[in-house]
């Protein structure tokens, strides 16, 4: 009995591993796509404003709003791989191959700095230690270099930071695509859409169902069939356990003072040995995996143990009931 039920804390173990793998493998994805959008998550909104004015006059009133924080607004023009950005506070950055990401005081500084991916970082003008962005008629000092081992959009792109008191680009707001971004999400966004005098935004990444966009269910569909299997898989690890468990009922169905006790004890060991199997096989895959949405597996994990134990009582209270059924009669 106990080689059985030890078995059952083993299988669930590696269907916990399991889980973790799809859903890292999902986190995987969706961390490429946010290095193709330049650093972008699928939350951040598209705003086109008619305004006529500079960047440096919608950096101030950006500035001035003191109730806005933890956000990025990055300005892109048509057709190139430039990005002019302007943030505040916390928000999402990319991978460092080398240097620093902006900061609050790039964002404040009269003089530009930039960021560039991997690919542009090869033709930077380096006569020192010191690398420089070739810009029009002049050169810009490069702060930090941007990728992973993987080829992305990203290993193309430059980014120039803006601020409240300058922008090397005069073109005006209404010639951009601007891109606001918040972490965890953009907040305020009402306020942004004031200030830019805009019309309803829309998602960088277009959304068709209630949920999420059917750009994200024709990529992820199969890693969340995946984990669908693994739920059906550990549910069909929990009928294993009833049919263990079925024996001690069965001795004990006759007995009033025994029976209901005999299937607590049984219930409480098998939800002992689930979640003892569903900790190690998802720290283990925690640990041995790529997992950027902590919080989200976690509560996946749960969401495991939850329908593994109420099949588990379920089925279990089921056979329980027709086997004193079937001894009155």
């Amino acid at each position: 009995m106990f080689k059985r039920k030890s078995m059952l804390a083993v299988l669930t173990a590696i269907l916990a591993f399991a889980g973790v793998f799809f859903f890292s493998q999902m986190n995987r994805a969706d961390y490429q796509d946010i290095l193709d959008r330049g650093g972008l998550s699928t939350n951040a909104y598209v705003f086109k404003s008619p305004k006529q004015s500079s960047i440096v006059a919608l950096n101030q009133t950006f500035a001035a709003q003191h109730d806005l924080e933890n956000y990025q607004v990055q300005y892109q023009l048509p057709h190139s791989n430039t990005v002019y950005l302007y943030g505040a506070g916390n928000f999402k950055t990319l991978p460092l191959i080398s240097g620093r990401f902006f900061n609050d005081s790039d964002f404040k500084s009269q003089i530009p700095v930039a960021v560039v991916g991997k690919k542009v970082a090869k033709k930077l003008y380096s006569p020192t230690e010191q690398s420089y962005l070739k810009y029009g008629n002049r050169y810009i000092s490069v702060i930090g270099v941007v990728g992973n081992r993987s080829s992305s959009h990203l290993d193309n792109r430059i980014f120039i930071s803006t601020s409240t008191k300058q922008s090397l680009t005069a073109a005006k707001v209404n010639k951009f695509r601007i891109v606001i971004d918040g972490k965890p999400y953009l907040k305020k966004r009402t306020t942004f859409q004031s200030i830019l005098a805009a019309k309803t935004p829309i998602h960088l990444v277009p959304r068709r169902t209630p949920i999420v966009g059917t750009s994200w269910l024709a990529r992820y569909w199969g890693y969340g069939l995946a984990i669908v299997l693994v739920f059906i898989l550990l549910v069909g690890v929990a009928e294993l356990g009833v049919i263990v468990s079925r024996p001690a009922l069965v001795t004990n169905v006759l007995q009033a003072t025994t029976r209901w006790q005999i299937f607590g004890r049984e219930w409480r060991q098998f939800a002992v040995s689930s979640l003892g199997g569903l900790l190690v096989g998802g720290i283990l895959g925690m640990w041995r995996l790529y997992i950027s949405q902590y919080t989200a597996l976690w509560w996946l994990l749960l969401a495991f143990y939850l329908v593994t134990q109420i099949y588990y009582g379920g089925r279990l209270y089921y056979y329980l009931r027709q086997q004193i059924k079937s001894g009155k009669d």
